[in-house]
């Protein structure tokens, strides 16, 4: 997980804010024992990420009675990957490639092959 936000507090004409996050899941292999066999569920690559951007503008300056205006623009953005295989053997089987993933609207669509997993 990662973040980072700054901002101005002047309390003069223009004061501003950025804040960004991200959170992703690098490796998350669940495996586990069914009747026949077992089952491996990888949600590797799941995570989202965020955008904000914020401004402050006091055309008439600070004191009592003044005018501002706050605007501002805000992404939040999410994939969620979810491979669920049967397997004969759950302990020591390998994690398969993807075969079904959901992401936001707009986010890249990205396939990856059990090589570029490793």
């Amino acid at each position: 997980m990662h973040g980072l936000s700054i901002k101005s507090h002047t309390k003069g004409v223009f004061d501003w804010e950025a804040a960004v996050s991200r959170y992703d899941y690098g490796k998350d292999i669940l495996r586990a024992p069914a009747t026949t066999g077992g089952r491996i569920t990888d949600m590797a690559g799941t995570g989202w990420h965020n955008l904000n951007l914020r401004g402050t503008w006091r055309p008439t300056g600070s004191g009592a009675g003044a005018q501002v205006i706050d605007f501002g623009y805000q992404q939040d953005a999410y994939h969620l990957r979810t491979l669920v295989s049967s397997t004969a053997d759950w302990l020591f089987s390998a994690v398969l490639p993807l075969n079904a993933e959901k992401r936001s609207p707009g986010a890249p669509l990205i396939l990856r092959t059990l090589e570029e997993r490793a």
